[in-house]
């Protein structure tokens, strides 16, 4: 089974009474992208009236499903919970910007 929107597969087997759930998705498109706004050092704008959010990652559905089976929960998390967890070093390619999110750059 393929989520059309997302590009995620999900295959469901039973075997022994087991029954098994594997999901996978092609993620090199959205990593791609994150290098190219990173090494143009723009990030994505939004507007929204008089304050305007700057895009600082495209995270995709695979890596949320792996951080809340880790117990990390994008879906209920702070701003600074998230900061601190773009800025680990084994999730940098996930960031559009250069550096880190600290909660002084106000990007999130």
């Amino acid at each position: 089974m393929i989520d059309t929107e997302t590009s995620v597969k999900t295959a469901i087997k039973a075997r022994n009474g087991v029954l098994s759930v594997y999901r996978e998705q092609d993620v090199e498109p959205i990593l791609d992208h994150n290098k190219r706004m990173q090494a143009d050092q723009v990030g994505g704008w939004r507007r929204a009236g008089r304050a305007s959010r700057r895009q600082v990652a495209e995270i995709p559905n695979i890596v949320i499903e792996a951080w809340l089976k880790e117990g990390f929960n994008f879906f209920r998390c702070t701003e600074n919970e998230l900061r601190k967890k773009l800025d680990e070093p084994n999730w940098a390619y996930l960031k559009t910007i250069p550096g880190k999110l600290g909660k002084r750059s106000r990007h999130i």
